[in-house]
């Protein structure tokens, strides 16, 4: 079943590499679909949508990037005084913003910190849906897609962070990760003291350190990854699995159908790990609708590079390459123990992305400053941003995290 998923896996990223919503017009018109209606809208539509105040950032990174930022500065269901330490929300890998949103009022982390009087803001990293600009490149240029998790810890955490410190005036911010948000934070927080010391706290939600053990589909990916890159680099794709035409249509033609949405969710589990009871499949067509949100080619074979490896490394150029970048000629590894953050981590014992033997030894192992703890023996990746009883198994702690 794995090794089916990773198949149409492949499949969808050339296919949204290749196809365009023309060529699906006259699907459109042939089969009237009726969506749940986050399916067709932006991330500002959706949280307007519910009732919520928006604002649409740009920060511009040292590199150039344009991420686009979401704010959500209060809430209509919160009276008091905005909370001095607003909130930064950074997703994980092939995900975008909209992950943090999706569920509803009540259900989405977002919403429950901003019903909780803090000031909210959505990162997206580079080259996903909502952050396709660079003011020097054009996306359409393969220079425009040179980056990994390196560069996104190096420049889009600061910037982000520099950011929403100045436009909200505040002394420090408070950070939650998920997945490669996690990662991106460890790396620089690790490294940049000063940029640290501009965060109050850190929650880690399947904190992503090392990739070692990893399970499912991505595991069957980093195996074949040395004929998939040249593959990639024949067809000339810089681009993996972004949002586009062909993943609305099947969250619209397929998992909006009941009897068909099972496929749709064993997508998802051959991913992030099976946990049906906690996966709310009415919602899929939104899932599917807005992840994945695309990524660099060479970020995700930055984290192949390091599958079934102890630790994490820089990107591998190889063996000469290595040595003109680095000063030497494997690839470095990073160092977690200089991290000085209060930290909070939330891991799931059926996540097969964040396995539980690697968040032991790359996060308890290294990281010595971690106030808060707490596994939850039944969760998948995704669970933590997506799942039923998130809400109440987590949410809520955040906000008592951050608010004592």
């Amino acid at each position: 079943m794995i090794k089916t998923g990773l198949f149409w896996l492949l499949t969808a990223t050339f296919a949204t590499a290749f196809y365009d919503e023309k060529q699906f017009a006259d699907l459109r018109k042939q089969y009237g679909w009726v969506d749940i209606p986050e399916v067709n809208m932006k991330i500002d539509e959706m949280i307007r949508y519910h009732g919520y105040p928006v604002e649409m950032h740009n920060v511009i990174t040292e590199d150039h990037y344009v991420l686009s930022v979401q704010r959500i500065p209060s809430s209509p269901n919160y009276k008091g005084p905005i909370k001095s330490v607003p909130v930064f929300l950074q997703h994980g890998l092939l995900d975008s913003a909209t992950t943090w949103v999706i569920n509803g009022p009540k259900k989405s982390l977002a919403y429950v910190l901003a019903d909780q009087g803090y000031d909210v803001w959505l990162g997206n990293s580079r080259g996903n849906f909502y952050s396709m600009t660079n003011t020097k490149i054009p996306n359409t240029d393969s220079k425009f897609w040179d980056f990994t998790f390196e560069e996104m810890a190096k420049y889009d955490v600061p910037a982000c962070i520099n950011y929403i410190q100045k436009m909200s005036n505040a002394s420090k911010i408070n950070y939650v990760g998920h997945s490669q948000g996690t990662t991106m934070a460890f790396i620089e927080f690790s490294r940049n003291q000063d940029l640290a010391k501009k965060i109050n706290k850190m929650v880690a939600l399947a904190p992503v350190a090392t990739v070692n053990n990893i399970l499912g589909a991505f595991k069957y990916f980093a195996k074949a990854k040395t004929p998939l890159k040249y593959l990639f680099k024949l067809m000339g794709v810089k681009q993996f699995l972004p949002t586009s035409f062909l993943t609305k249509y099947l969250a619209k033609m397929i998992c909006a159908k009941e009897y068909l949405n099972n496929i749709c969710a064993g997508f998802i589990f051959i991913m992030a790990g099976f946990d049906t009871s906690n996966m709310n499949t009415t919602r899929l067509p939104a899932y599917i609708a807005h992840t994945p949100a695309g990524a660099s080619v060479k970020d995700m074979f930055h984290f192949a590079q390091n599958v079934g490896k102890p630790g994490l490394r820089k990107y591998d150029y190889g063996y000469f390459s290595n040595y003109f970048k680095y000063g030497q000629f494997s690839a470095p590894e990073y160092d977690f123990k200089p991290f000085n953050v209060r930290l909070a981590i939330f891991t799931g014992g059926n996540d097969w992305l964040a396995q539980p033997q690697d968040v032991s030894q790359s996060v308890r192992g290294q990281i010595k400053t971690i106030v808060y703890d707490e596994d939850f023996p039944e969760m998948n990746h995704l669970d933590f941003v997506w799942g039923v009883d998130a809400a109440t198994l987590i949410y809520n702690k955040i906000v008592k995290i951050f608010d004592y």
